[in-house]
């Protein structure tokens, strides 16, 4: 597995581009790789560098506004975000509680005037998991009896295990993180065999 190239994927509305300017300044002067949405050019094939900077990428930060509420671009972006299993991290600005959308809400909620906590909080997963949260990942593999091939090759799969492992550690631990510790400790023998239910023989 290649390591991410940017530590921050940064999503944000055509119309925010200056305010996402001053966002990703934040995360750069902290040492923070930051791919910005503006930052592709005219004539780009976008959704495919969209796709491409989100899987090289760490985190995603949601710079959440009235107008990035409604843009389709950022909730594709958002979308796919999820869909890979990436910590996600919502800097809002002039927006009042019931304007969040409620499937944002169980994500990291950080007023721009913050962003400091975004930029600390995102620095934290550059730092290996700790022998607490490998306990809680070898719990979750022997609760769910995902095998790590299967991980690797079923997205959905590792997206589901994903949230299970967050429902025991309130973190925002990346699928990709925990799929690369897994790999650590099988091959160090730590790991369980955990045959794929579609190798079990049949109930007779």
């Amino acid at each position: 597995m290649a390591e991410p190239i940017y530590d921050v994927f940064l999503t944000h509305s055509e119309q925010d581009r200056g305010l996402a300017a001053l966002v990703a300044r934040e995360f750069e002067s902290a040492g923070c790789g930051v791919f910005a949405v503006h930052a592709i050019e005219a004539g780009d094939d976008f959704r495919e560098k969209i796709v491409d900077a989100l899987v090289e990428s760490s985190a995603v930060v949601i710079l959440l506004t009235r107008s990035s509420a409604v843009s389709p671009v950022v909730a594709f972006e958002i979308g796919a975000a999820l869909a890979w299993s990436k910590p996600v991290f919502v800097v809002y600005d002039g927006l009042l509680d019931q304007e969040i959308p409620a499937y944002l809400r169980e994500y990291p909620m950080i007023p721009v005037g913050k962003v400091g906590d975004a930029v600390r909080q995102v620095l934290e997963l550059r730092k290996p998991l700790s022998e607490q949260q490998r306990v809680l990942l070898t719990q979750t593999y022997e609760q769910l009896r995902m095998p790590v091939d299967r991980l690797l090759l079923d997205q959905s799969q590792l997206r589901a295990f994903t949230e299970a492992y967050r429902q025991r550690d309130a973190s925002q631990v990346a699928g990709k993180q925990l799929m690369q510790e897994l790999v650590r400790l099988r091959k160090q023998g730590k790991l369980p065999r955990v045959a794929d239910r579609s190798e079990l023989p049949a109930a007779g």
